[in-house]
């Protein structure tokens, strides 16, 4: 019931205070000798009077304080837990924190901690408990008088125990996978140690070996399913490893060197190995590891053309006050040279123009790959020069052709565009070397016909001569066809209570679309032609007109073709 018992040397307990919250989840005593409480329900941080008056420090953003600790400095640590949304399933109960014990009093300080392991049970540990989906961590540093700021947070999991080690690092005990974490005044989280099971994993050799006795300044650690203790001692391990995730060049790629940046204080030593491959997931078909001794041009990788690369860094030191710092890795290749790829190439409708955007760099933003993880420059961003922008737009006569390409080894492109007529053999090159990936043309310059266009994509600009490399894609035929169709043998006649109106509708390249009659500047109104459609390029037309009133009359005919070019005639009648 969220209620502070005070208990006696007796074994007398009565209620010191009652916070009104679901549970008390941790206390602390701070420096002036006040208790520190924290709730679940509302996530308040109590400051407690040794008389038992209670005052609210700190109300989360989440409802559980999970843990809390005091810092060198009097600023009070807390964990806070709380789901993120709703839904889903219920979920298990959490899992027993890693418990850190009081720490002795501090002596020497050292570098971070590493465990030395407790004694190994031959039991089978319980199923994984994980951190409940949506479930959210942080820790908050508190002051005396309230003010909080996070300090780390993390989406999927949550922290449940937290500890000061001698030097005045913060300790965070994890859910999951039993992480350790240690917090340096910058705020910057390092993860110490994985607690683990206790049981080897297949393949593995583990001696059974008594823990040694503790030692000033050694933190003990408790862990859960199945349950172990493990000391967190001062001073570096004698070796460690690190293994890169996979790096993946996209494509075949001969490999060329590494080189780092490291620091190596005397006694301290790294080497770097390297395998690879052509799966994504490293297997017997890759390459042994090898070796890729330092040198100060950088290592020579041994390694045979292959797309995927892994490297792993051994480090030793001699003495514990030391440790050798691998800041970076970075790995030199050669792709293979992949040709170009086009996605499509598209005729505009008659009319649709292109423009590059004045005052634009030769294009928008630049384009490069997606950023990669720390520690990996084979995938890091590849800068490339930006694509030129464009504008659309309407021009009376305008033929454009845009398309799209690409290039997988991330080449900048230039463009060699041709067009013929269809019953041409040679091609007429409009455009050399460009950008962009469009190109307009003055239609009305061009000749009735059906033409193609004809697109290059080079990947020249990003290559030395010899290994550059094409590819190509033709447009559909198109029509052009600049000619407006003619009226002919255009008459009026009246004919009794009507006018009779004929003539002829033809085009030299397309079809006659529509037709259309006006008398006087009134609406117009639709033609048929003698057959019925208007599906050649000649038509006739006999139409039976309305006798309009006694005057002269202005009759106008108006044609148009497939291409949208527009012909009239006129003729005009007097009605007596």
């Amino acid at each position: 019931e969220g209620r502070i018992l005070k208990v006696d040397p007796a074994g007398h307990g009565r209620v010191f205070f009652d916070s009104a919250e679901t549970h008390i989840r941790s206390l602390l005593l701070d420096s002036n000798g006040d208790l520190i409480a924290g709730s679940d329900g509302h996530g308040l941080v109590f400051r407690v009077s040794p008389r038992g008056e209670g005052f609210v420090l700190y109300d989360a953003p989440m409802n559980e304080i999970v843990a809390l600790a005091l810092g060198k400095d009097g600023m009070i640590y807390a964990a806070v837990a709380g789901e993120t949304g709703r839904g889903g399933t219920r979920p298990s109960p959490p899992s027993p924190a890693p418990v850190f014990a009081a720490p002795p009093p501090a002596g020497s300080e050292g570098p971070a901690p590493q465990p030395s392991p407790s004694p190994s049970q031959e039991q089978t540990p319980a199923p994984e408990q994980r951190v409940p989906i949506g479930m959210e961590g942080k820790v908050l540093e508190i002051s005396q008088e309230g003010y909080a700021r996070e300090v780390w947070s993390g989406s999927q999991e949550a922290i449940l125990s937290l500890a000061v080690s001698p030097s005045g690092e913060l300790l965070l005990g994890s859910s999951g996978q039993g992480r350790i974490y240690s917090l340096d005044a910058s705020d910057n989280a390092s993860e110490l140690v994985r607690l683990s099971s206790g049981k080897a994993a297949p393949g593995e050799e583990r001696e059974q070996t008594p823990a040694a006795p503790p030692h000033r300044g050694d933190i003990a650690v408790a862990g859960s399913n199945f349950g172990s203790l493990s000391l967190l001692r001062p001073g570096f391990a004698p070796s460690g490893a690190y293994e890169s995730r996979v790096l993946d060049a996209r494509s075949f790629a001969t490999w060329g060197r590494a080189s780092w940046r490291a620091e190596t204080p005397k006694e301290t030593s790294i080497a770097l190995s390297v395998r690879c491959g052509n799966t994504e997931e490293p297997d017997r078909t890759w390459t042994d590891w090898r070796g890729a001794p330092f040198t100060s041009g950088g290592a020579l990788l041994d390694c045979p053309a292959s797309r995927f690369l892994q490297w792993s860094a051994h480090m030793k030191t001699g003495e514990p006050s030391r440790t050798p710092s691998l800041r970076e890795v970075s790995v030199t290749y050669l792709q293979a040279n992949l040709p170009p790829e086009f996605r499509k190439v598209e005729v505009q409708a008659p009319g649709v123009s292109f423009q590059k955007i004045p005052g634009s760099p030769p294009g928008g933003p630049p384009e490069s790959r997606p950023a990669a993880s720390p520690g990996s420059d084979v995938e890091g961003g590849v800068r490339k020069k930006p694509r030129p922008q464009s504008r659309r737009g309407f021009e009376p006569g305008a033929r454009s052709v845009t398309w799209q390409a690409s290039d997988p080894n991330d080449d900048d492109l230039a463009y060699d565009v041709f067009y013929r007529e269809i019953s041409e053999k040679a091609w007429k090159k409009i455009r050399s070397k460009i950008d962009e990936d469009f190109v307009t043309l003055d239609g009305t310059a061009i000749p009735d016909g059906t033409y193609v266009f004809r697109i290059v994509a080079s990947d020249a600009p990003s290559n030395p001569p010899g290994r550059a490399l094409t590819a190509e894609k033709l447009s559909e035929p198109f029509d052009v066809d600049n000619t407006p169709p003619r009226i002919e043998e255009l008459k009026a006649q009246i004919a009794g209570s009507s006018v009779r109106l004929t003539f002829t509708a033809s085009d030299s390249f397309s079809i006659v679309r529509e037709t259309a009659y006006s008398v006087d500047a009134g609406d117009w109104v639709a033609a048929q032609p003698a057959d019925g459609l208007n599906d050649s390029p000649t038509e006739k037309y006999d139409l039976s007109l309305p006798r309009p009133a006694p005057g002269e009359h202005s009759i106008v005919v108006r044609a148009v073709d497939a291409a949208g070019n527009t012909g009239a005639g006129r003729v005009v009648i007097d009605i007596p």
